[in-house]
């Protein structure tokens, strides 16, 4: 399954806790269906992170933020990613 600008969506679903069965299920498809999957997911998910990113931007829409995370992620982990486009 190829990342595509539907993923951060997803992601930015799961982070606000309002995904639908079938959102959940194709997330869950994509997580597992590459190890970098599920580090890009890890990563991307953060509390830590996430807590640190939300101090700056309005908590009701985070896609905004989580494509600017997603962007800083390590470059080494972000290098298998370099093709997408988020």
């Amino acid at each position: 399954m190829e990342f595509n600008d539907r993923i951060p969506k997803l992601i930015a679903g799961y982070l606000r806790g309002d995904l639908t069965t079938s959102e959940q299920t194709e997330l869950d498809d994509w997580i597992n269906d590459k190890e970098a999957n599920k580090l890009f997911f890890a990563q991307s998910t953060d509390e830590k992170l996430l807590a640190e990113e939300l101090k700056h931007f309005n908590r009701k829409d985070i896609t905004p933020v989580l494509n600017i995370f997603l962007q800083s992620i390590d470059p080494e982990t972000k290098s298998a990613f370099d093709k997408w486009d988020v």
